[in-house]
């Protein structure tokens, strides 16, 4: 019998491509480290703690969190939306998160960055993520076998969409290519004007009458469709309530042509639709404006979750933080407001695109196998294959040689596309805030949780706020641990003033949050739970000190996109930049 490991082969490293993004992933875990039993929430406990860590965050680069619009703000966006004055830029207030005019670092801000971090180390569930579909098109890809899977499903047919009351459907009908020559003079012809993602109506071709339907720009494009118009309306093709659905949440399509928008304001739509048998035997109907539309894959995010990851199974985050159903949380997160810093100028920063989940070649684990001939074999959302874990973003040096910002836009840019771009008002690097987090009965197992979190290894900080993908937001936490005498408390008459002390041995807390899941997971031995393979991933992601070149963190150009290039583990993101062997 042939041996499966010996005989596996792996793909020859020259005939992989890499690719490389401001982020990058933490693994999932294998196994969920259960927590302790909740406390009584009637009382306070001796053998728990209670207190507040104090914290001071300094910025150790530009740091923005956008404000909120306060009434006026708000009247005059509605103003500007209703109108068409030739300034199309966006109304937002560009200043940073500063409620009655004081600057502060949101509390729920920094709560969302403390129990994402408590997740990853605690080996908790893959609490937050949305349990959708993706959708794709591929008649040109370089993987192969996601065009094998979209010439599956992809039999268009063309057809003019209905609605009656709250039920959809489609006549089917016949459609025909035209020369886009031909297509532009016969939209001429009827006094209108071409352009792209367009809908044309009343076009007569040699005594039919129907519809000229038109895409987008592309160079090598030839053709538009004429769609006719149907000489039976009896015959009609039902729409599932998840066949709408499913066309709802394609995220990804562009406004201009939604059809179910269209068809409230016209009373039928053209379009061409394919139909299909979904994962479970069900009959399924897929629409779309062109030829060659967006479909959805079967699977959903959630079907690359391992199920143990999803059970309903109390996790350390979870106990700490509460939830909506069972119980509330014993943590608090307070603002922090600023004691020292400055305002940057107002600026435009670079588009914030980036490559989506769709992008499977990033999001989801490639095995040797599917990188073998790459990337004919790279697997995809119908696959099996989990997805790559959390999602964080590299610390980056953000300045040139002179000293100026590399994620500020260029004036050109700007000024050909102002809808695409936001302004923001950053806080200078260097500026400091200061708040706490109160907590309530928290077990030495949980309070070690979040001193674990918060009291990175030397060489690693954090990242909040806005920008983080074009190198803002790296802030350096350092905190002092408060502890309530909770019995002392209710003895002494006006003991509430000083029932707090400086507990200055914060190691023996995360020592027993350490052995607790070191004792889960079966590394008893390991020194320190910071050398798991999963937490050196992220020990790498936090690191400040060793970190990629800016140019090799940006967003892929889109040529190399296009070749399905995968993206390499954090560490192997450094080897490949000998920062680290």
């Amino acid at each position: 019998m042939k041996n499966p490991k010996k005989d596996e082969k792996k793909p020859k490293e020259s005939s992989i491509k890499y690719s490389y993004a401001p982020y990058n992933f933490i693994p999932l875990n294998e196994k969920i480290v259960p927590a302790q039993p909740l406390p009584d929430f009637d009382r306070y406990h001796l053998d728990r703690y209670t207190g507040y860590i104090e914290l001071e965050v300094e910025a150790l680069t530009p740091l923005y969190i956008r404000d909120t619009l306060n009434e006026e703000e708000y009247k005059k966006k509605l103003e500007k939306e209703k109108t068409k004055d030739s300034d199309k830029t966006p109304f937002s207030n560009p200043d940073f998160f500063n409620p009655g005019g004081l600057i502060r670092i949101p509390g729920s801000s920094l709560r969302g960055m403390v129990r994402t971090l408590v997740e990853i180390v605690s080996y908790g569930k893959f609490h937050f993520y949305e349990d959708r579909r993706l959708y794709f098109r591929s008649f040109a890809d370089k993987c192969k076998r996601l065009r094998e899977e979209y010439s599956k499903k992809i039999k268009p047919k063309a057809g003019i969409l209905r609605k009656e009351g709250l039920k959809y459907y489609i006549v089917p009908t016949d459609f025909k290519k035209i020369e886009k020559e031909q297509a532009k003079t016969l939209i001429k012809n009827a006094g209108k004007q071409y352009g792209y993602f367009q809908i044309y109506d009343n076009i007569k071709i040699k005594g039919e009458e129907g519809y000229i339907v038109v895409s987008g720009d592309i160079k090598t494009k030839k053709y538009d469709y004429f769609i006719k118009k149907p000489k039976d309306e009896q015959k009609i093709i039902p729409l599932s309530d998840d066949d709408i659905r499913d066309y709802k949440n394609d995220r990804e399509r562009k406004a201009k042509i939604d059809l179910l928008k269209e068809l409230e304001k016209e009373k039928k739509v053209p379009c061409f639709f394919s139909e299909y048998q979904d994962t479970n035997g069900n009959k399924r109907v897929a629409f779309g404006h062109t030829l060659y539309f967006r479909i959805p894959y079967d699977k959903t995010i959630g079907d690359h979750i391992p199920t143990k990851l999803k059970a309903f199974q109390l996790d350390l985050a979870e106990a700490i933080f509460g939830n909506e159903k069972t119980h509330s949380g014993r943590v608090f997160f307070e603002d922090l407001h600023l004691i020292k810093g400055e305002y940057l100028n107002e600026f435009h920063p670079k588009i914030l695109s980036s490559p989506k989940p769709t992008t499977f070649q990033h999001y989801l684990v490639q095995t040797p196998e599917n990188l073998n001939d790459h990337p004919r074999n790279l697997a995809h959302y119908n696959d099996t294959n989990k997805i790559r874990g959390y999602k964080l973003y590299w610390h980056k040096d953000a300045k040139d040689k002179d000293g100026k910002y590399l994620w500020i836009a260029k004036k050109e840019d700007v000024e050909k596309h102002p809808t695409q771009y936001t302004k923001i008002k950053p806080l200078k690097e260097g500026a400091k805030f200061k708040g706490i987090i109160r907590f309530e009965n928290l077990s030495s197992i949980e309070l070690g949780a979040i001193l674990f979190v918060l009291e990175l290894p030397a060489g690693c900080v954090h990242k909040i706020g806005m920008g983080k993908p074009l190198g803002l937001g790296s802030i350096k936490i350092s905190t002092k641990l408060y502890l309530s005498d909770r019995k002392k408390r209710y003895e002494e008459l006006f003991s509430e003033w000083n029932s707090l002390t400086l507990e200055n041995n914060t190691e023996k807390f995360k020592k027993a949050f350490e052995d607790y899941v070191k004792k889960h997971i079966g590394q008893s031995d390991t020194k320190s739970l910071w050398e798991n393979e999963r937490l050196k991933k992220l020990k790498t992601m936090l690191s400040w000190t060793n970190k990629p070149p800016y140019q090799k963190t940006e967003y892929l150009e889109l040529e190399k996109f296009r070749e399905r290039r995968v993206l390499p583990e954090p560490e192997q993101v450094l080897q490949c930049y000998g920062i680290i062997k």
